[in-house]
């Protein structure tokens, strides 16, 4: 497969598997913006990836936010693959509807972007845009 040229938007990148998908990308050409609610990512990241730390994607205006920069630095978006997800450690019993409804949120929010042509934001993919997700 060549992603030669190609910029993708991985969220979650911090965690293992958001690391291990990156990793694979990078060694298929593809550019990489990667996207994670920490500041600094807990490993090395791909030569040549743009990573967008401290983004909150349970809130639209940042899920929007981080899209257009990174189309602004990288000049396109190609493609986003989900991988972020919305862990809150807690007992069953005890816990609170609150943290069922942000997880939903968290996973609906990255699908901001990818809205109907006539309703899509200038800076996503017109043609034939690709979004993966593991929620």
């Amino acid at each position: 497969m060549n992603l030669s040229g190609k910029v993708l938007v991985i969220t979650g990148s911090n965690g293992a598997l958001g690391q291990a998908v990156a990793a694979t990308l990078s060694r298929y050409g593809a550019r990489l913006a990667l996207l994670d609610h920490g500041q600094t990512p807990s490993a090395a990241p791909p030569a040549g990836a743009l990573h967008y730390g401290g983004i909150d994607l349970t809130q639209a205006d940042a899920a929007h936010s981080a899209m257009e920069r990174v189309v602004k630095e990288a000049g396109r978006l190609d493609g986003l693959i989900n991988v972020a997800g919305g862990f809150h450690w807690e007992k069953l019993a005890g816990g609170t509807l609150d943290s069922w409804d942000r997880r939903a949120a968290g996973a609906s929010s990255m699908s901001a972007p990818w809205v109907p042509p006539r309703r899509r934001p200038e800076w996503a993919p017109t043609r034939h845009p690709r979004r993966v997700s593991r929620n």
